[in-house]
């Protein structure tokens, strides 16, 4: 195997992103670039002795640059999509973060969470008919 070649040489901590959240839990309607964020931030601070993350909100605003009740939503929208399950520290007057799988597919997404097919269809429709506009924009001019 070949060695995965980046446009520029990382030469800080890198942390990886698990694609089936972008582009697979965006076609929720919940979902945004914020969530994502947060949950890459949560997966940074993963402890592999413990098991979790643990965070406090205000660290994540900081590192983010959200504020504190966008942090909290975005929290809730990974607990609703079962990406996350937030618990009370066993040791500490926080909570921590424990990471579930994501699904690997559309199909498995809008089974799970079926009002995503008519979102998505509906968003597709939408980029679809501005695609057309455009190439008779283009094929006019």
């Amino acid at each position: 195997m070949g060695e995965h070649k980046y446009p520029y040489e990382i030469t800080e901590h890198y942390i990886p992103s698990v694609n089936s959240l972008r582009r697979i839990y965006t076609q929720h309607p919940n979902f945004n670039g914020n969530s994502l964020l947060i949950y890459e931030l949560l997966f940074d601070y993963w402890n592999p002795n413990y098991g979790y993350a643990f965070p406090n909100i205000w660290q994540l605003s900081v590192d983010s640059g959200l504020g504190e009740s966008t942090v909290k939503r975005c929290i809730e929208t990974l607990k609703s999509l079962e990406l996350i399950k937030k618990k009370r520290s066993p040791i500490a007057a926080n909570n921590v973060y424990v990471f579930n799988k994501p699904v690997k597919s559309v199909e498995e997404l809008i089974a799970k969470f079926p009002e995503v097919e008519k979102y998505r269809d509906e968003r597709l429709a939408k980029i679809k008919a501005s695609e057309e506009t455009s190439k008779k924009r283009f094929a006019a001019g």
